[in-house]
């Protein structure tokens, strides 16, 4: 998996297909806090591939849904640098709530993203995004 400049990552079918499974709105708790649960079906385009008779998100959908949360609360497209402390526990299944946290800091250039991610009330990951901040 490529973690360092990736461009592109998520084309609009994904990001469509990530909105719709929304099951919240995206919540602003507290400065630089982002909350929003997910509920993905079995045919989300996530799953594809990963694996037949045995669906699971994959790492890199994991780090989409939080990436496309930080999108929305940004209004515009971001520029992933890297991935930092990547630690993924428990498979995450069609059918569960998925539960994603995200904190936000800006540090020059960059914008760090501390992401924690819970399936059906248990610690499915967490991780740290780097994003790239350019003049718009």
């Amino acid at each position: 998996m490529k973690t360092e400049g990736t461009v592109g990552i998520m084309d609009g079918n994904m990001r469509e297909q990530i909105q719709k499974s929304a099951r919240t709105p995206l919540q602003r708790p507290a400065a630089g806090e982002l909350v929003r649960e997910f509920l993905f079906s079995e045919s989300f385009i996530g799953f594809a591939g990963h694996f037949p008779g045995f669906s699971i998100l994959p790492a890199v959908g994991q780090m989409l849904l939080a990436q496309s949360m930080i999108e929305e609360d940004r209004q515009r497209s971001l520029t992933l640098r890297r991935v930092e402390n990547a630690k993924f526990t428990r498979p995450i299944r069609p059918g569960e709530v998925v539960r994603v946290e995200v904190s936000l800091v800006e540090q020059g250039t960059s914008l760090r993203a501390e992401v924690a991610i819970a399936a059906a009330g248990a610690t499915a990951g967490r991780f740290r995004q780097v994003f790239l901040l350019e003049e718009m």
